[in-house]
């Protein structure tokens, strides 16, 4: 049944909101978004909510003012974070909204730091129990520095959150456990499967010029997208990934194959790959491993980022190519002393490019 000034709408991102126009003594408060503010999720939730709101005004308590609940203090997190670069808006960030809206946002979102309990807690781990060591892990990657920051500014007195265990996680398998044939035939066949992988016509230019750079320097499929026209210095056939968009926070340098050229010179302003979409990215290069037909041990799979693996492995046992060489072509943050005495150059590093795209290419 409809109730007088309470409508639910379906926003774009699929999400449902509850919105509510009400007045009190008369003067009108506007439309209000309750689910977002209060938590409500039906219709007749956001009306026992007004009431109580009313309840509350009759009494000169207003609690319209914004409360510092476990959703403002998640938000504020995710911005902060995402503002010193300590997440990446795109991968982090994007992920831990996902998680939170599914799995945290309901249960407790609503509720103050120091009403939430270890009961609360336990009860959303005992939910994902079915999920993987990973997913259950990261309510407490998520929780703990909040109610970490908040014990230290005594707004609470106690942190639930660093009381979680630490649930075993799925390491990912060697590439030789998962795949039969040796890393060149596969880096190869990967290779070759661009050619005839044939998505829309609009697209297919694009998209074999993103997989080919994704194939031929193993950067993360996520950097790539986020490449821009003015990253890309044609007469030097070269790519700059600025700090901005790197996972390290440092510039990239990379060559560039031969096979985006042609595509690169038809962007002139923008994004490098306007039209393809972060979300898509997976089951893009699912679709590359089926038309290689790579053959995989059963049950077995091969992701965008074990590229990485497969450059790594190929420079340094078919190429010949120093081990800290190697790992300075994938841009791997460097630790301790190395990171202070690596002294690889440009140069050093476009031979080695040269060296692995001559054996992919079968030349």
């Amino acid at each position: 049944m409809a109730i007088r000034g309470i409508t639910q709408k379906t926003l774009k991102n699929g999400e449902v909101a509850i919105y509510v126009r009400w007045k009190y003594k008369g003067k009108s408060k506007g439309v209000q978004n309750f689910t977002k503010l209060y938590g409500c999720n039906t219709p007749s939730k956001a009306l026992e909510t007004l009431n109580e709101i009313k309840i509350g005004l009759s009494k000169g308590i207003d609690i319209t003012k914004k409360t510092k609940n476990l959703d403002y203090y998640f938000e504020e997190n995710c911005r902060i974070k995402v503002l010193k670069k300590e997440w990446r808006e795109d991968t982090t960030a994007r992920n831990y909204k996902k998680y939170y809206e599914a799995n945290i946002k309901e249960k407790i979102g609503w509720k103050k730091l120091s009403k939430i309990t270890y009961d609360d807690l336990t009860e959303i781990i005992n939910s994902l129990a079915h999920t993987k060591g990973t997913s259950r892990n990261t309510l407490k990657k998520i929780l703990n520095p909040i109610m970490k920051e908040a014990l230290k500014r005594n707004e609470i007195t106690i942190n639930e959150a660093a009381k979680l265990d630490h649930h075993k996680t799925y390491k990912r398998e060697k590439l030789n456990k998962r795949i039969i044939e040796t890393n060149i035939v596969v880096a190869q066949k990967l290779y070759k499967a661009i050619a005839l992988y044939k998505p829309k016509a609009t697209l297919k230019k694009e998209l074999n010029a993103y997989l080919y750079l994704l194939i031929m320097t193993a950067h993360r499929y996520g950097e790539l997208l986020k490449l821009n026209v003015n990253d890309i210095y044609l007469e030097d056939n070269l790519i700059i990934s600025p700090a901005a968009i790197t996972k390290t926070n440092e510039d990239y340098h990379y060559p560039i194959p031969n096979e985006c050229i042609e595509y690169f010179k038809t962007v002139k302003s923008g994004k490098l790959f306007p039209n393809l979409r972060y979300s898509s990215m997976a089951d893009y290069f699912k679709k590359l491993v089926e038309l290689s037909e790579i053959k995989l041990f059963r049950n077995k799979t091969i992701t965008a980022h074990d590229t990485r693996r497969l450059m790594l492995g190929i420079m340094i046992k078919y190429c010949k190519i120093d081990s800290m060489l190697a790992d300075f072509c994938i841009d791997h943050q460097q630790t301790g002393v190395v990171e202070h005495y690596l002294d690889f150059t440009y140069e050093d590093k476009k031979e080695a490019f040269i060296k692995y795209w001559n054996i992919i290419r079968e030349k």
